[in-house]
């Protein structure tokens, strides 16, 4: 058994105690001595300030008691406010009551300075006076009253006629009249194209071609007669010189361009006038692989048989010029009577890309009694609907 644990007298407990004081930890020992310190500066700082008087305190007592006046003027104004609304709430005012007030009060300034801003403002925005409207009367002057006996006759009114070209008394496009100085007659129009009325005449189907290059038909057609009747013939306009021509078609624009390509068409066509018994190639005309390898102007021989045409050797001869030779012109050179049964017209096979000559032959195979595909250059029997 463990020893009984033995009970300490109170004379033992009081000397254990005194002895646990007297031995203090160094630690313990400067945290004393630094209180110790710390009160003793205190003590000594306390010492030195001297003590606040009456006079010292005077303001901050004013400004409290000023502080305290504010907080009191503000209650009572917010009591002030709560009982007007109150009363306002009792008595069922509502904001327009009170801006009826103001208004109220506002007034008699207005009625005082009104007038006075107006004054001012008058001459701002003073509007111009109306004009009087004259009053129509049927009286007439006296200088211009037919004379006693006589009706005046009504007053024609004036109508805007037809607008003729400078050079030609008469529009040269029509059925009736010529211009003076063509080599050729014109021929009547059924459809209402140039090429109808000068098919009669190839140089003058070529030089329409470079002439209605980039222009309208309507400016072009003066311009066009103008110089087939100064220069009727290739001839005389490769003896032409650069400024007569040049001064007649300028107005259609691109007018160098224009004249030299009208030089030099007249002086090859001086040289190789178009014969029946020549071709000339066109490289990727009329269809692109059939006439793939033939090149440009190239001379062909009679039993060549790729694509080529009288005129391909030309200057300024394009698409648009050989498709009009082939429909009006290319059988009258190589002497086919189109109107022969056994005979296929050239302009049968022509699928023109212009905008004019596609309508052009709609109508000319409709005459013939076929439907016609411009696209493809398929045709379909109007009265059987078959396609041959």
């Amino acid at each position: 058994m463990p020893p009984k644990r033995q009970l300490q007298t109170k004379p033992e407990m009081s000397r254990k105690k005194d002895q646990s004081d007297t031995s203090e930890t160094p630690s313990s020992s400067r945290k004393s001595t630094r209180v110790r310190r710390l009160t003793q500066k205190a003590a000594q700082s306390s010492a030195k300030q001297p003590l606040q008087t009456s006079t010292d305190l005077a303001p901050s007592i004013q400004k409290a008691s000023e502080n305290q006046a504010l907080e009191k003027g503000n209650i009572e104004r917010a009591k002030l406010t709560t009982t007007v609304l109150q009363a306002a709430t009792l008595e069922g005012e509502n904001l327009i009551a009170v801006a009826e007030r103001l208004t109220l009060g506002i007034q008699p300034l207005l009625d005082i300075f009104g007038p006075l801003v107006e004054t001012l403002q008058a001459p701002l925005v003073a509007q111009k006076p109306r004009r009087k409207r004259r009053k129509q009367t049927n009286s007439s002057s006296p200088f211009f009253a037919p004379a006693q006996g006589t009706v005046a006759a009504p007053l024609k009114r004036l109508t805007r006629g037809p607008r003729v070209s400078p050079p030609f008394s008469l529009d040269p496009f029509s059925q009736e009249a010529t211009p003076s100085g063509l080599s050729f007659k014109l021929r009547p129009s059924y459809y209402g194209l140039i090429q109808e009325r000068i098919r009669n005449d190839l140089f003058a189907l070529v030089v329409q071609a470079i002439l209605w290059n980039q222009t309208t038909g309507k400016t072009a057609r003066p311009v066009l007669f103008r110089l087939l009747g100064v220069f009727p013939t290739p001839h005389e306009l490769a003896n032409a010189s650069y400024d007569a021509v040049n001064n007649i078609i300028k107005v259609l624009g691109l007018g160098e361009v224009r004249t030299t390509r009208l030089l030099q068409l007249a002086a090859v066509w001086v040289a190789a006038p178009p014969s029946p018994t020549r071709r000339y190639g066109r490289r990727n005309y009329p269809h692109l692989k059939p006439n793939k390898s033939v090149k440009d102007k190239e001379l062909l021989e009679p039993d060549d048989q790729r694509e080529g045409f009288e005129i391909a050797h030309l200057p300024g001869v394009g698409p648009y010029a050989l498709d009009s030779y082939r429909i009006f012109y290319r059988d009258t050179l190589r002497g086919i009577d189109e109107n022969q049964p056994e005979v296929e017209p050239e302009w049968k096979r022509v699928v023109p890309l212009d905008k004019d000559l596609r309508p052009y032959l709609q109508w000319k195979w409709r005459q013939a009694g076929w439907d016609w595909d411009p696209l493809t250059g398929r045709r379909t029997e109007v009265a059987s609907g078959v396609s041959p």
